[in-house]
């Protein structure tokens, strides 16, 4: 089992609400202006920063909007970067010299990396030729969570294989008491069956404190959460550190799966596909099964080892693909890889 911790970059702030893009599914406007809203001009707009905030705290930007042109305009809301905005439109459609105001709200998080967030928007119109137009733009809000602590990291990404625990190690401390120890008065981590708990490291210097969360994922993917920590008399934690969990297959594969290049007319052909542990005590492969079925593909185990074989018959398409998964002796995947074959003319 392999795990590691990498610092996250500071997420760029954006730019907006002026931005021009065009809608590919819709002809490009012929006098667009890069960096420029042809449909839609901003009257005035709340700041875009609002600086240092507590967590818990709701933040509510607004920007007014005219229709530029001669034709009625229709906006709505097309996308946001993060869950926790609420983006909205007072108004869906425009008539020229109308206006709309576009409301974006959130509420803050506890102390972590800058927050930067962003909603994109569609401004669609006809023209006098009975075109259709359209333009996206884009409007953004951030913050810096009020902190009073300094943690590393400040994101933690940790790889694991399946069925294995993983660590992620944090050190925090008080840069303005850098010699008090941080009194926190409980600490939690939010993926599920995970634990944090401090850890008591002599060779740190005076005021650092170390926590570790630790924890087992049951399936293969990626999985999102953070670690917590509160202080006496507060409802909201004053830290939450972003954390991601890559958990692997107890095994990988020697090519990554199996591919086929045939000429039409030939006949059965075999590859070899070498099983390669991802940690010690591996589970033993016991068979392997074909997620979609193929009577044309047979798979077998001979010891470390996949043989696949691929036997075209009349139901055999030219071009296509496959699954199989490999199974331990109680019927748990220990890999899934994919089966391709294309014929040539």
């Amino acid at each position: 089992m392999r795990s590691f911790i990498a610092l996250s970059a500071l997420i760029g702030a954006l730019v907006a609400p002026t931005s021009w893009a065009q809608d590919t599914a819709l002809p490009q406007p012929d006098q667009a202006i890069p960096g420029e809203m042809r449909a839609l001009a901003v009257l005035e707009a709340d700041r875009e920063d609002f600086g240092r905030r507590r967590a818990g705290e709701t933040l509510t930007r607004r920007i007014a909007f005219v229709n530029s042109l001669d034709s009625p305009v229709s906006v709505e809301v097309i996308g946001s970067s993060c869950g926790c905005l609420a983006p909205s439109f007072d108004r869906n459609r425009l008539m020229p010299a109308e206006e709309a105001i576009l409301t974006i709200r959130l509420v803050t998080v506890p102390g972590g990396l800058e927050q930067a967030h962003h909603v994109s928007f569609r401004a669609s119109w006809v023209t006098d030729d009975g075109e259709r137009r359209s333009e996206q733009g884009i409007c953004a809000i951030r913050y810096q969570p009020e902190n009073p602590f300094s943690v590393r990291p400040e994101f933690a990404a940790v790889a694991q294989v399946q069925g294995k625990e993983a660590t992620a190690d944090f050190f925090i401390r008080q840069p303005q008491s850098p010699e008090e120890t941080p009194d926190f008065t409980a600490a939690a981590c939010t993926l599920p069956g995970w634990r944090i708990a401090r850890i008591d490291d002599p060779r740190l210097p005076v005021g650092v404190v170390r926590y570790q969360a630790s924890g087992q994922e049951p399936s293969v993917g990626f999985r999102d959460g953070a670690a917590q920590w509160w202080v006496e008399g507060s409802d909201l934690p004053v830290l939450s550190i972003p954390i991601r969990v890559r958990t692997l297959s107890p095994y990988r594969m020697q090519p990554g799966g199996a591919v086929f290049v045939r000429t039409a007319g030939q006949g059965a052909q075999t590859e070899e596909l070498e099983l390669i542990a991802r940690a010690d005590e591996a589970p033993e492969p016991a068979r392997v099964v074909l997620t979609d079925a193929a009577s044309w593909i047979e798979c077998r185990l001979h010891g470390r080892s996949l043989l696949v074989r691929l036997d075209p018959g009349a139901e055999m398409p030219p071009v296509g693909s496959a699954r199989a998964r490999v199974l331990d002796e109680n019927g748990a995947e220990l890999l899934d890889f994919p089966i391709a074959w294309y014929t040539k003319p």
